[in-house]
């Protein structure tokens, strides 16, 4: 599900850059007073146009692969069309005419993939499935490159954890019921370390007050709910950027 708001998330983020790139085309080129900032802004956005040509590909179901594979190609070879904007005036007619096709032509096909389901990875006619030898043992397929990063984001969170608690108790490091933190350990590291962990509490504690208006007026518990709901959309839309 995840891959599949992703790949509509960069589809459309290419439809946007397609239209920007036909702006820039026809208003730029030819242009003699371009300046260097914008010939690199165009060289930019044709790069990244590039990557999102060959994740489009990459999400697009088995059905649609040859159709995919033409229409990605002549896009592409649309972008090589134009090294920079400061090109020979003459390029102009050419510009207003066939480039406005090609360009509306590529622009229908894009859109018409919004209704198309995306995400799903196209299965290779010529590899077979995974065997299972002497039907005992299963034979498992390699990680994807998603699933190890995730596997290493965990495996660094476990670490992080690791490392807090044995900090905690070789420091000795314990909660007061004032609300400070003490370290046991007199060495100029644990005064530190003290003194880091009594500001970071005094930062936590404004922001823990930011949300009292919310507590007051909805109560704690659709607070909490609420502030998961944020956390939960911001970590889906960060996944979806990745």
């Amino acid at each position: 599900m995840l891959e599949y708001y992703r790949a509509k998330w960069r589809l459309r983020k290419l439809i946007r850059c397609w239209t920007e790139y036909q702006e820039t085309v026809v208003q730029a080129l030819g242009d003699s007073d371009i300046n260097g900032r914008i010939e690199s802004r165009f060289l930019s956005l044709k790069a990244h146009m590039a990557m999102l040509l060959q994740q489009l590909e990459d999400s697009l179901p088995a059905s649609m692969a040859a159709e995919a594979r033409r229409e990605i190609d002549a896009m592409t070879n649309l972008l090589k069309s134009h090294r920079t904007l400061g090109n020979d005036a003459a390029t102009e007619q050419w510009v207003r005419k066939e480039f406005g096709q090609l360009w509306h032509e590529h622009y229908i096909f894009l859109n018409r993939l919004l209704g198309v389901r995306l995400g799903h990875k196209r299965q290779n006619p010529n590899r077979t499935a995974p065997s299972v030898p002497n039907g005992t043992r299963k034979r498992w397929a390699p990680f994807t490159s998603a699933t190890r990063r995730r596997l290493r984001l965990v495996g660094t969170l476990a670490v992080l954890c690791v490392v807090v608690v044995m900090a905690s108790w070789i420091f000795g490091i314990h909660h007061t019921a004032g609300g400070r933190f003490v370290v046991d350990n007199d060495s100029g590291f644990g005064n530190f370390l003290e003194s880091a962990l009594n500001s970071a509490g005094g930062v936590s504690s404004v922001v823990v007050g930011f949300f009292d208006p919310v507590v007051a007026a909805y109560g704690s518990t659709w607070t909490l709910i609420m502030v998961g709901v944020l956390l939960l959309g911001s970590s889906l839309w960060i996944f979806a950027r990745a």
